[in-house]
């Protein structure tokens, strides 16, 4: 009889652990100290089908927002985005937003971040990437690649201004991880930049510091091939003197 009231009693210690840690995990003072906005995918780069439609679900416990990066280019598409706020279906978090892309083509091509409105200025976050960008507590990040599009390479600055101290980012991204690219130098007054001193990222592109260019204009060529498919784009990087 002692061993059947210790195990029942042990039972009632446990239960009440069970409903305190429910309560701790899901109550409304700790949902509002849970980290900050989720992209919900189980991978941190996707890569879609032209024309195939895509739902970017992000939750967090304060309002969010989801953009795409800054597009450099103005391009006629088909891409659409649609922004909506749902309720959260996740009882760990108070807010949800989808973006929805319909009809994806190489615009579609590029980093998307979910922010939170602590974020004064999005630009900071949706532009002038020179490494990849890591989430924290006030946004995340997914990259979205392409497959199938016009074009092998997704939308890119042709201008690049190039100022002290600070790296310089030429955008030859490719619409998906098995395109092959290279950069070649086309016009400079030297060609003093090593190729080894260049670094590449496919959703980046190449770059390098800013002191290894020692003129004032330069033209770079990107150059892109997949299979028998090869394409280029020319960029011009301006040094103002300082």
């Amino acid at each position: 009889m002692i061993g059947y009231q210790h195990s029942r009693l042990l039972a009632a210690v446990i239960g009440a652990l069970i409903i305190h840690s429910s309560v701790m995990a899901y109550g409304d003072g700790d949902i509002q100290q849970n980290k900050g906005p989720v992209i919900i995918s189980s991978e941190k780069e996707l890569i879609l089908q032209k024309g195939q439609n895509y739902t970017i679900i992000c939750r967090a416990n304060t309002p969010v927002q989801i953009k795409q990066q800054e597009i450099s280019e103005d391009v006629i598409s088909l891409f659409n985005m649609t922004q909506r706020n749902m309720p959260s279906s996740d009882p760990m978090y108070l807010y949800e937003t989808a973006l929805d892309l319909t009809n994806v083509d190489q615009l579609a091509v590029g980093y998307y971040a979910c922010f939170d409105n602590t974020t004064k200025n999005d630009s900071e976050i949706l532009n002038n990437f020179v490494e990849e960008p890591k989430d924290n507590e006030h946004v995340s990040y997914i990259y979205i690649y392409v497959n199938g599009t016009d074009n092998i390479f997704a939308p890119m600055r042709e201008v690049v201004i190039s100022r002290g101290g600070l790296k310089v980012a030429i955008e030859c991204r490719p619409t998906t991880p098995d395109v092959e690219v290279s950069l070649h130098l086309v016009f400079a007054e030297s060609e003093s930049i090593n190729q080894s001193q260049i670094n590449f990222n496919p959703k980046i592109g190449f770059t390098f510091d800013n002191n290894l260019l020692d003129v004032p204009i330069a033209i770079f060529s990107c150059d892109f091939v997949r299979g028998n498919i090869e394409d280029k784009k020319e960029v011009i990087v301006n040094k103002p003197a300082e």
